[in-house]
């Protein structure tokens, strides 16, 4: 097979020389005409009479100052000869004026400020020319004066013309001699790329010369490599006649290439294989071959060798023109060897699969077998731990039962593993507050962080969406994860989630339902994590590092198994980490934010509890006392209400009461000590669960809930919901269940605000809110007298916790926020900027009032 050879290169040079040699010639005579439009310039320069005009103005500006000079020195002067050589003087000018070349001078420096000047003269020496021979008489004098002074500004017009039309008359000259050496080098130029021309020329004849020695070798080559090609190459004609079969097409169809040239090649090939792939066949109406495989690159088809066995091949077939006629060259390669290695592959492959699907089942089933003598045991040691022990029988019991719990902790971890091997993960969203789940998961982890001295708080970044739709227990079991593992190496340091809402309303229009993503990030400010493990941290089995990893304990799977519950709930998660500052873990999930449905925010209607109990509140703050009290007895449970610790203690020791809820902060005496004193005594309740609570509890204050023998901590403002929880878990035995903190950022919480609606009916709720907002104004009008003394303070901040407990009944956050700020400034005597942070207090106020007010009634 051979090529033509090439000349396109050759004759593409030859037609740039050409039309760079024409480019030339057209510029040669561009230049013809601009240099005979230069000398006629040049020519016609000498007819211009500015320069004469200017002459001539000076002239007739020293004619007219001698006739004033010669007017004021004779007895009577000859003031017409006066008025007639100003008159030829502002002829001049005005000629000046009206010549057409006088823009070209103007710009010159020195040239406008002489020529305003001499205009000026004569517009206010007109006036004297006109007038009386008397008023002419009497100014000879100044035109004297003003004319002598003028003669320099005349002369400078005169001399700054006459070098501005020399310069132009040099410049003129340069652009001739520019162009003329211009034309002499196009002219050079012209000449060389007819000299190239020429030698292009010889070129040519040359290589036509030496083209059929070119053609020759080509040939050869062609004929080498075709040869000792590996692929198959077989050379058709339009219609897929064969005219090339090569050594290796003969090896691999078993057939010489002269047997193969009396074939079309679409004998070698399965008919089933050709279907799609009809090449060979020439379209309807056209000329073009009809070739689907043609230029798509390589396909895989069953051919056929002569002796009948069909085998894979993999071709590629591409159009060529031999400077005749189209040709089809089809490049192929026997693939039977690939073909059956990939199946082996396939095969071994689908086998590891049963094998890990195996193992993954095996895992599910031990790790539930194992879990059951272990809960059993668990159990024992439970009911081993209530029997009499000797200390030390205490002691070992203890530390079987801790092992036992690491023991299930570990195999909770391999079942979840193998559950999510096994794919039998599922993930059920719901309504979920996620406020108050973070929140369970903080309080959980509490007493860990108390072991490191690690601080642990949460919040959300931006605005607060707390009723969102996913899988409260699956999100449980990754924020613990990595929360544990946070506080695990984080001792002495601190550890907060924070939470971020982000997205857009769905297109369907109903601004309840958001397509949102939520971030949670895990900070801590631990030991960190090196860069080369970060990609690792969510492998199964890895631990930071193996001395480290046995020191903290741990089987390495949290974090892989936190992985994968985030990946089936369509989310990701990652890791940032600087060695020696601190980790952040991230995780995004698609949400949708909802509102609370009846079941799952626990709508705070009336609903009877599983048992009616007996109950003591002690509350200072009357609408507190009386929100909580009223829920409660809806609910059929007997409440007896008192105002301080001290009655509150009275009513414990001469009354057995199933749970006591007890004010923190309190008049005559705290919850504190009112609580100690319960435990202390002999009293009929000094067994019940002491619930603490409190709208503005520090971490120091939580330590101090325990000291005082309490049993569980509530944070205001309380709801049914909250109620029930409290009264289900201490009639169950179970610890009280902790709340989560109202959102400071929130100007009104109206679903909690709905919620104590229904809970008291609108009468108790109307009138409960009508003396809040009496309290509010009074308190506020009491705070604008500025700085309060010591004394006063302590009965102004009683007075703002006690409307910051109100203010949570109805759900007021940011108001409720504000006020314990300011009882926090009253208590600790800060009054730097206190008119500021009151006025602050009072627009809170204001913009509460308003949120509040629209509310119908029912809501």
């Amino acid at each position: 097979m051979s090529r033509v050879l090439d000349l396109t290169q050759p004759r593409r040079f030859g037609a740039v020389l050409a039309g760079f040699a024409a480019v030339l010639l057209v510029m040669a005579v561009l230049l013809s005409v601009e240099v005979r439009t230069n000398l006629r310039r040049l020519a016609s320069a000498s007819s211009e009479n500015v320069q004469w005009t200017l002459s001539q103005m000076e002239v007739e500006m020293l004619e007219f100052t001698n006739a004033v000079i010669l007017a004021t020195t004779t007895g009577t002067p000859d003031l017409e000869r006066v008025r007639l050589e100003f008159d030829i003087l502002f002829n001049r000018v005005q000629t000046l004026y009206g010549s057409p070349f006088l823009h070209q001078i103007v710009a010159e420096r020195n040239f406008r400020g002489s020529l305003n000047a001499t205009q000026r003269f004569l517009d206010d020496t007109v006036p004297l020319m006109d007038g009386p021979d008397d008023r002419l008489r009497a100014a000879l004098p100044d035109l004297v004066r003003q004319a002598s002074d003028l003669r320099l500004d005349v002369r400078k017009l005169a001399v700054v013309a006459l070098g501005h039309f020399a310069g132009q008359s040099d410049a003129r000259r340069e652009d001739v001699a520019d162009t003329l050496i211009r034309l002499a080098v196009l002219a050079i130029l012209l000449v060389a790329a007819l000299v190239g021309l020429v030698i292009y020329m010889l070129g040519i004849y040359r290589q036509t010369r030496d083209r059929g020695a070119a053609l020759a070798r080509l040939n050869q080559r062609m004929n080498t490599i075709l040869a000792t090609s590996l692929d198959g190459v077989i050379v058709t004609d339009r219609d897929g006649q064969v005219l090339e079969f090569n050594e290796a097409a003969q090896r691999i169809f078993g057939m010489d290439a002269a047997e193969a040239r009396r074939h079309r090649i679409d004998v070698f090939f399965a008919p089933e294989s050709l279907r799609e792939f009809d090449f060979g066949r020439t379209a309807p109406g056209g000329s073009e071959p009809e070739a689907p495989i043609v230029g798509h690159g390589r396909v895989q088809l069953d051919a056929t060798r002569a002796d009948g066995t069909v085998f894979p091949v993999e071709i590629a077939i591409q159009s060529a023109f031999d400077g005749k006629d189209d040709l089809l060259v089809a490049f192929l390669r026997d693939i039977s060897r690939r073909v059956a290695d990939e199946k082996e592959l396939v095969q071994a492959r689908d086998r590891a699969l049963a094998g890990e699907q195996a193992k993954a089942s095996f895992l599910t089933v031990m790790s539930h077998e194992i879990r059951t003598p272990l809960n059993g045991l668990l159990g024992n040691l439970a009911l081993l731990q209530g029997s009499d022990l000797t200390p030390e029988q205490g002691q070992f019991v203890r530390n079987m039962d801790i092992s036992g719990k690491v023991l299930m902790r570990h195999v909770d971890s391999v079942l979840d593993l193998a559950r999510f091997e096994a794919g039998k993960a599922e993930i059920t969203p719901r309504p979920t507050n996620l406020s108050n789940l973070v929140q369970n998961v903080i309080d959980g982890q509490t007493g860990l962080a108390d072991h490191n001295a690690t601080t642990l708080d949460w919040h959300w970044v931006g605005p607060p969406a707390p009723w969102l739709r996913l899988d409260p227990a699956a999100l449980e079991q990754v924020l613990l994860n990595l929360l544990g593992n946070a506080l695990k190496f984080t001792p002495r340091g601190q550890v907060k989630i924070e939470l971020e809402l982000s997205g857009a309303v769905d297109g369907a229009g109903n601004g309840t339902q958001r397509s949102d993503t939520l971030e949670i990030r895990v900070i801590d400010t631990g030991q960190g994590i090196p860069e080369a493990d970060l990609h690792r941290v969510f492998e199964d089995f890895v631990t930071r590092d193996v001395s480290f990893g046995r020191l903290t304990g741990g089987t390495g799977l949290g974090l892989g198994i936190a992985r994968r519950i985030v990946e089936a709930m369509g989310g990701e998660i990652g890791v940032e980490s600087t060695l020696g500052v601190g980790s952040v873990f991230w995780l995004r999930l698609p949400v949708r934010r909802v509102r609370p449905g009846t079941d799952a925010d626990g709508a705070d209607s009336p609903a009877p509890a599983a048992r009616a109990l007996d109950i003591l509140v002690v509350e200072d703050n009357e609408i507190n006392r009386d929100v909580t009290c009223q829920m409660l007895r809806r609910d059929g449970h007997t409440v007896t209400c008192t105002s301080n610790g001290m009655s509150g203690m009275n009513h414990a020791h001469n009354h057995r009461f199933d749970v006591i809820l007890m004010d923190i902060s309190m008049p005559v005496m705290d919850g504190f000590q009112a609580a100690r004193n319960i435990r202390n005594s002999d009293g009929a309740s000094r067994d019940s669960p002491i619930i603490a609570v409190s709208a503005n509890v520090l971490q120091q204050d939580r330590h101090e809930i325990e000291r005082a023998g309490m049993n569980g901590f509530l944070a205001k403002p309380l709801t049914g919901t909250q109620l029930r929880d409290l009264i289900e878990a201490i009639s169950s035995g179970a610890p009280a269940p902790a709340a989560a903190r109202p959102d400071a950022a929130t100007l009104i919480d109206t679903q909690h605000l709905h919620a104590t609606r229904t809970g008291l009916g609108d009468d108790v709720f109307d009138g409960l809110l009508g003396r809040f907002c009496t309290e509010t104004d009074t308190l506020l009008s009491d705070l604008v007298c500025g700085p309060p003394a010591p004394e006063r303070a302590k009965v102004l901040a009683a007075r703002c916790h006690k409307s910051a407990g109100s203010a949570a009944v109805f759900g007021l956050n940011r108001l409720r926020n504000a006020l314990l700020q300011m009882e926090t400034a009253l208590k600790t005597g800060e009054t730097r900027g206190f008119d500021t942070q009151v006025a602050r207090l009072g627009n809170v106020w204001d913009e509460s009032r308003a949120a509040l007010h629209p509310q119908p009634p029912g809501m």
